[in-house]
């Protein structure tokens, strides 16, 4: 017989939502680009995370201009939000040349990371805050934003522990969210 309490849940170190919007999402009425955002889900266990992902529609099938965001509770998508203020995002183009054949794949296992708390793992610092997936025309961008740009070095080792789980070979690009040239601080 086994200790093992399967009919329990296996609760998340931090809860996460998914937010959504589109072009179909924009409200006549709206004020800011925040108006537009929808919640789906606050996610705080693996069996929300598993049963969120198989309703979802995946990437591939997201219509043009669509964007999912995955950010901890409490911090809104939008660099303004005082957990962003400070950081930046580590971007991600996946194109028709490089590794979109394979954007759900790229996109569940960074969610998996991401929930798992094993990409910034090791590294000095809690840097996620959450994820951005832009679907465009021939690309798909991916961000994964973090609270500290200052965090150079930890930065980058997180960047190639992200580059390394996603098994991507496009340049990854980090861009502080403060920096209105919107040049690349570091690369990948």
């Amino acid at each position: 017989m086994s200790d093992v309490d399967t009919t329990g849940t296996h609760p998340l170190e931090n809860t996460w939502t998914l937010w959504y919007d589109s072009k179909r999402t924009v409200k006549p009425d709206a004020v800011s680009w925040e108006d537009n955002l929808q919640m789906v889900q606050m996610i705080a266990s693996v069996e929300e995370f598993w049963a969120m992902s198989n309703i979802i529609k995946k990437p591939s099938a997201l219509e043009l201009g669509a964007n999912y965001h995955f950010f901890k509770k409490g911090v809104k998508p939008m660099w303004e939000d005082e957990a962003n203020k400070a950081g930046g995002k580590w971007v991600i183009n996946l194109t028709a040349h490089t590794d979109l054949y394979n954007l759900d794949g790229v996109w569940e296992e960074l969610l998996m990371g991401i929930i798992g708390e094993y990409l910034d793992e090791g590294i000095d610092g809690n840097h996620i805050v959450g994820c951005v997936l832009g679907k465009r025309r021939n690309l798909a961008k991916l961000a994964v934003w973090t609270n500290d740009a200052t965090a150079v070095e930890q930065l980058k080792v997180l960047g190639a522990k992200i580059k390394s789980a996603l098994s991507v070979t496009a340049t990854m690009e980090y861009h502080v969210h403060a920096d209105e040239s919107h040049e690349a601080a570091i690369k990948l």
